[in-house]
């Protein structure tokens, strides 16, 4: 996902989304990326399955911002964490710092007016 170093930080160069992997920390992933959209989801999350394709053209049209996606029902204790309380939820993290959250489905250009604050 990102393979560009900028002070220290990685810059995402990425083409989609992609899997927080077992045994993978999120905190090492927050923490190496400069900015980083993280998609709190679940395979049976209706919803979820339609802000796949909208989050995968986010991340295909905004390379210099990582995107993941994190399975609750794999990853609880990270739900638990991060205090999910639906899903999909997202969370925007610029430097390490979580800058935005927001729980729902978004249309294409209402999920980068959220995302804003990200694409400096």
């Amino acid at each position: 996902m990102a393979n560009v170093k900028s002070g220290g930080r990685k810059t995402a160069k990425n083409n989609g989304v992609r899997e927080l992997a077992p045994g993978e920390k999120l905190e090492s992933v927050i923490k190496a990326e400069e900015r980083l959209v993280v998609d709190f989801s679940a395979i049976w999350c209706a919803p979820c399955k339609a802000f796949a394709p909208i989050l995968k053209r986010f991340a295909e049209e905004h390379p210099g911002i990582a995107v993941l996606k994190v399975n609750i029902d794999e990853f609880e204790e990270l739900a638990d964490k991060h205090r999910i309380q639906a899903v999909p939820t997202v969370i925007g993290f610029v430097g390490g710092e979580n800058i935005l959250k927001f729980e729902g489905l978004r249309r294409y250009n209402d999920l980068c007016k959220e995302l804003e604050g990200m694409m400096l």
